[in-house]
């Protein structure tokens, strides 16, 4: 059976405008997250300066907690398999494009309020 990506929600950083909070759910994933391959085309750059996800976590299946951060995925990749739900930040969103997955290309959801559940998750700007 071939994996199946739902996206949630879309959701604003309040302490950066031009960033935004993804939430995903996969569906019975047979491998690690090619997390690259997240991303949306820009025809004004180069591929290698496409925007990628920073700050990875998969959550558990109700997504109230995080129970692996990007340095827990890289180090075990098995987390990635079976059904996973996962939030990334993702800066400079066009609107207009759409969403470059592993698993097929996706047309964003329009931006909601982070709900309640995930107001735990920080926004930390890359170095």
């Amino acid at each position: 059976m071939k994996s199946k990506l739902d996206i949630i929600g879309l959701y604003p950083v309040l302490t950066n405008t031009n960033v935004h909070l993804i939430e995903i759910n996969i569906r019975d994933s047979q491998s690690a997250i090619d997390w690259t391959k997240f991303t949306q085309s820009n025809l004004f750059q180069p591929v290698s300066n496409w925007q990628v996800p920073w700050d990875e976590k998969i959550l558990n299946q109700d997504g109230t907690e995080v129970i692996a951060d990007s340095y827990e995925i890289s180090r075990n990749p098995e987390l990635c398999k079976g059904d996973v739900r996962i939030v990334f930040f993702l800066h400079s969103i066009n609107f207009l494009t759409l969403l470059i997955t592993p698993y097929g290309n996706m047309k964003l959801p329009k931006v909601t309020e982070l709900p309640e559940r995930l107001k735990f998750i920080e926004y930390i700007e890359p170095d």
